[in-house]
């Protein structure tokens, strides 16, 4: 799992909230998922797909 966290005016204490719901709201347009995480909801998870390519023998 990867994780970035949004931040307000370059203030680590400020959480921004309302950007990282826009940014998972427009990401599902275009068919990515995203979770928003932690106690602010300003960090957004990026869950990666686990896919197995089978091969005949």
């Amino acid at each position: 799992m990867v994780a970035i966290e949004l931040i307000g005016d370059g203030e680590t204490e400020k959480a921004n909230t309302e950007l990282t719901q826009k940014i998972i709201a427009n990401s599902t347009k275009h068919g990515l998922i995203l979770l928003a995480c932690n106690f602010y909801s300003n960090m957004i998870r990026f869950l990666v797909p686990i896919t197995k390519l089978l091969k005949k023998i």
